[in-house]
């Protein structure tokens, strides 16, 4: 599929809006670069809850999803909007990779493909 994108520049804070239409459980680069992840949006219109997956890593040819343990993983629920405010920050020092599945086998999350995409929103400073 195609990755549907924008990163949107908030000038007056220096924060970045990262928007991926079409998370899948597909390694997609959100951001390359150090940022600080503040808060993430997960909206899932699938009737399975997801596993929304980061890496701190910049090269998608790094990451194997289901291989590669993630950074952090998030979990939505079937047909929610899960929202995660996070006060201080957790600092991705090299970049942003992003991907869901549907299955939950720590430590590396197996590939179970959502149905249908997830769009996730990032908030980084």
């Amino acid at each position: 599929m195609a990755i549907s994108s924008a990163t949107v520049q908030l000038s007056a804070t220096g924060q970045v809006v990262v928007t991926n239409t079409d998370t899948d459980e597909t390694e997609d680069l959100a951001y390359s670069g150090a940022k600080t992840l503040e808060q993430v949006r997960v909206v899932n219109p699938n009737d399975a809850g997801v596993y929304l997956q980061l890496w701190n890593l910049d090269d998608v040819s790094n990451v194997t999803v289901g291989t590669t343990e993630p950074h952090m993983v998030l979990p939505c629920p079937a047909e929610t909007t899960q929202t995660y405010v996070i006060p201080a920050g957790i600092v991705f020092g090299t970049g942003i990779i992003m991907a869901c599945t549907t299955n939950l086998a720590a430590p590396t999350y197996s590939p179970g493909a959502p149905a249908s995409a997830v769009t996730v929103d990032l908030l980084l400073g």
